[in-house]
C-alpha cells in the first residue's frame, strides 16, 4: 500500500493510494461519529483529528514494515502504544 515496493510506479497509483487512504480516513469518521452517538465511545478531539491520527500511523506502520524488508510487524509494540495514544484522545 506504499507503493515503495514497485518499480516504475505511475502517477495514477499515486493517486489510487492517496484515494484509498482518504476513503479509510472517512470511514474511521463514521465509526468515531456513531460510537459517539450509541454512546459506546467519546474522545475529547475532533472527529476529524483523530481520524487523521489514526490513518497516519497506519501509515507508518507500513512504510516501517516495508522499510524493514517486511520483517519488523506492523503489530510490534501496539498494545502498549494504544494504550499512550488513549491517554492523549481520552
Amino acid at each position: 500500500m506504499t507503493g515503495d515496493a514497485l518499480v516504475g510506479e505511475t502517477e495514477r497509483l499515486r493517486i489510487r493510494v492517496g484515494k484509498f487512504y482518504e476513503r479509510v480516513e472517512t470511514q474511521l469518521k463514521q465509526v468515531v461519529r456513531e460510537g459517539e452517538m450509541n454512546e459506546e465511545w467519546q474522545t475529547n478531539q475532533p472527529v476529524a483529528v483523530f481520524a487523521n491520527l489514526m490513518v497516519v500511523i497506519v501509515e507508518g506502520r507500513l512504510n516501517q514494515f516495508v522499510r524493514t524488508g517486511f520483517e519488523r510487524s506492523p503489530l510490534e509494540s501496539w498494545d502498549e502504544q494504544w494504550k499512550l495514544i488513549r491517554q492523549l484522545i481520552d
